[in-house]
């Protein structure tokens, strides 16, 4: 049964998720280059990891002969002093500046 095979898998699964951004923004790279084998229609799904002022993932989605550009990042500071909303206010300043629909993915 597959909910007892995902069960075992958690309970055995050891590695540790990274703790820096820098890490995690290329893990989640990797799983948005993936969606496109399991996107229907999908052509391609390219990325391009940025790690400046904030880490961020340029993406280039290809569908229909179409391409969609999205910049993601991840906003994880604090609210109480403001830091999140600078963080979210960065990835907006910087979708403007490239052209590109903002994502922000918090945590």
């Amino acid at each position: 049964m597959l909910s007892q095979e995902w069960n075992d898998f958690k309970n055995l699964y050891s590695e540790t998720f990274p703790d820096n951004d820098e890490d995690q923004v290329e893990i989640l790279a990797w799983a948005i280059r993936r969606c496109c084998y399991e996107i229907e229609n999908v052509e391609n799904i390219i990325t391009k990891v940025n790690n400046d002022r904030l880490s961020k993932i340029f993406i280039d989605v290809i569908r229909f002969n179409k391409g969609y550009k999205l910049l993601a990042g991840i906003c994880n500071k604090s609210a109480q002093g403001g830091g999140l909303k600078k963080q979210i206010d960065l990835l907006i300043e910087s979708s403007l500046i490239e052209k590109r629909v903002p994502i922000t993915l918090l945590k």
